[in-house]
Parts: structure tokens; sequence; C-alpha cells
């Protein structure tokens, strides 16, 4: 399933990875997205979660911190069997862009 979220940058870093079986050095960029929700009783609650993108949108992100991102996942879940447990896993799709606003583009106006 495809799913957008939708959330301002906090934070812009650069991550190391190396590859296990090759040794090969690679980096990515990790960009913090912080969400407001609110639960059932209307109280405000803060999520933040880092996600890996490729390090050619480094640039672009450090200049967007406190603006608002859209950016495209895809979330994958699987069911339990004899051997793991059912679970589910959140990646960014490499094949969609994201989206940089200044403001939240889902905000709803309260009228007056």
């Amino acid at each position: 399933m495809i799913m957008s979220i939708v959330g301002s940058i906090f934070e812009v870093d650069k991550r190391e990875i190396k590859d296990k079986k090759s040794g090969e050095i690679s980096y990515k960029t990790v960009v913090t997205i912080q969400q407001v929700l609110k639960d059932s009783k209307g109280k405000r609650l803060l999520r933040a979660e880092d996600y890996l993108l490729d390090i050619a949108y480094r640039d672009e992100l450090e200049k967007s911190i406190d603006k608002f991102i859209v950016l495209f996942v895809q979330h994958i879940s699987w069911g339990a069997n004899s051997t793991r447990q059912a679970g589910s896993m959140v990646m960014p799709m490499d094949t969609l862009e994201f989206k940089i606003f200044d403001k939240n583009p889902f905000e709803v106006k309260k009228a007056s």
C-alpha cells in the first residue's frame, strides 16, 4: 500500500551504511519528520520518525528544515507463519518524489 507521511522536517543528517557482505560503504540522507497528532481524547501527541533517502537530496532537505514535507512511502505487512511473527515495515518510495511546503498543505482553516 502506498501512503503519504505529512510532517515538518525536524533534522537532516548523513548516515554511513556498510554492506555486510562486500564491505562497500554508501551514504544515505536521514530525515527526521515530526508530526503533531491528537489521540481519542483530543490530547496532542508529538511523533518523530527517521526516514532514509538518497544522499542526493541532502542539500535540498537541509534548506527546508521547519518546512512541511509530504513523503510517499510504501507500507509492507506480512502475516504470521511458523518461522516468523506478523509485522509491518514502512519504506520511502525511490520512484516517487517528495514535496516541500512552507505551511501544512492539509491544515483545515477554522471558520470564523
